[in-house]
């Protein structure tokens, strides 16, 4: 039998010394894989654990309504921030002062967890840390309660605001100043704070919704009523023929004065200037005035007439250039005697008359007046009343002697003064009027009288006039 050859240097007793020296090298390499394998299940179990703490926690430097939720669950922030709602400051603002209220005079407090819930959500997926709430409740009872206990939204102490406004003091313009209101619409009053407290805000300003600013202020007005009133204290006045006083001053020119559907106040000059010039007309009417002549080769000289037109366009600018001036004035009306192109002058201090047509002068003659002291042919404007041929003028000389002219024209136009030629006459001109004048007419030579009598009619006026 073959004997199992064994190794020289190995025997069964340095076997057993060789398992004992082994074998607690081997329970050291277990005990260490062993709390290896504990501490990595530690570590495990510690990122599931954070993984579940994550998914029902808000993360670090979270905020809600400015609260830090920081680590806390929906249910969690729901309570701190209801606690902190609860001593929440709310202003309610006015003009003239202020209410502070808490959150917990309106129970003011979020709804429920969910939208904190949906905030967590959103966090997860894009690590979003600053929210805010968009709605909260309140009770509308204590709400309505507390407004209708302030004192700025009682009706009893309401006012509305009132425009500025012009007013006729004494025939002039005046303004009564504008009225800061303080009038707040209960219903809009309770939806405003409503509306507010369910955003969160904290600060309520009935301000916004006050009636207290006037559309119209003084400012806006005063400029229209200093131009107003410059032509109101304007005062002109027209000294009349017959030595009276016509006025145009505030007491008339305040009923010129408009207002227009937006209440802007105006003053219609001219719609009414032209009524007032048609009473100064009247007035004028059959006086006898002076109008402004210039004749042939004359420097210009102040003729009397009778019915003469006032000069309405002459009035009108005149007096537009001084109304707004707040100036008196006091002047004579201004006359205008038609004239035209066609005319004829007489002027007595050179014993000449002169006849145009159309502008061209046809006659140009010396004539003899009314002797000069005694029968002085009128001054004035004139027209033709008739004319005739082959008449006889009667009359009683100064001695009381009747006299019968016979003349071949005769144009009176003052009564029984006229245009007519003079065949008793051998010279006109000069100086014969002096003292061997006639009774007041014009003697003509006949061939003068007769171009005058063809071409005069009742439309050409005749100036008689005495130059300087």
């Amino acid at each position: 039998m073959k004997k199992t050859q064994r190794h020289p240097s190995v025997n069964s007793r340095n076997l057993r010394q060789v398992k004992k020296r082994q074998s607690p090298m081997r329970k050291k390499n277990f005990s260490k894989g062993y709390l290896a394998f504990v501490f990595l299940l530690v570590i495990l179990l510690s990122i599931f654990t954070l993984f579940l703490f994550r998914q029902s926690h808000f993360g670090s430097n979270t905020t809600i309504d400015g609260v830090n939720c920081s680590w806390l669950t929906p249910e969690q922030a729901y309570n701190k921030l209801n606690e902190q709602l609860e001593n929440k400051n709310i202003s309610f603002l006015f003009f003239d002062t202020q209410y502070d209220f808490c959150g917990s005079s309106f129970n003011l407090k979020l709804p429920s967890t969910t939208e904190l819930e949906k905030f967590l959500e959103e966090q997860k997926a894009n690590r979003k840390s600053d929210f805010s709430s968009t709605l909260f409740s309140l009770d509308e009872s204590k709400l309505h309660a507390i407004l209708k206990s302030l004192p700025n939204l009682n009706t009893a102490n309401m006012i509305h605001s009132k425009d500025a406004e012009i007013i006729i003091v004494d025939d002039l313009l005046t303004i009564n100043p504008e009225v800061a209101g303080n009038y707040i619409d209960f219903s809009e009053a309770y939806d405003l704070a409503f509306s507010s407290l369910q955003c969160g805000h904290t600060i309520i300003d009935f301000r916004s919704i006050t009636d207290y600013i006037a559309t119209v202020n003084s400012f806006d007005l005063q400029e229209k009523v200093n131009t107003i009133n410059q032509i109101l204290r304007t005062s002109i006045s027209f000294l009349l023929p017959d030595d009276s006083i016509l006025t145009l001053d505030k007491s008339i020119m305040k009923d010129w004065i408009i207002v227009d559907e937006d209440g802007t106040y105006e003053i219609d000059v001219d719609s009414n200037l032209p009524i007032f010039l048609e009473l100064l007309s009247q007035k004028c009417a059959n006086s006898t005035a002076q109008f402004e002549f210039t004749g042939t080769d004359v420097e210009p000289v102040m003729v009397p007439a009778n019915n003469l037109l006032l000069d309405k366009d002459a009035e009108m600018e005149l007096i537009k250039s001084e109304l707004g001036s707040a100036t008196s004035y006091t002047h004579a009306p201004i006359f205008s005697a038609p004239i035209g192109t066609s005319y004829i002058e007489i002027d007595i201090t050179r014993q000449h008359i002169w006849m145009y047509l159309d502008g061209e002068c046809i006659v140009d003659s010396a004539c003899v007046t009314g002797n000069s002291g005694i029968h002085d042919t009128p001054e004035g404007y004139f027209f033709l009343t008739y004319k005739t041929t082959n008449a006889v003028l009667r009359g009683y000389n100064d001695n009381g002697s009747k006299y019968a002219s016979p003349v071949s024209y005769w144009m009176p136009f003052n009564g029984g003064i006229g245009l007519h030629d003079a065949s008793w006459r051998d010279t006109f001109g000069g100086s014969i009027y002096l003292g061997n004048g006639s009774h007041g007419c014009v003697n003509l030579p006949k061939e003068t009288a007769q171009k005058i009598y063809q071409h005069i009619d009742k439309t050409i006026p005749i100036i008689v006039y005495s130059s300087k």
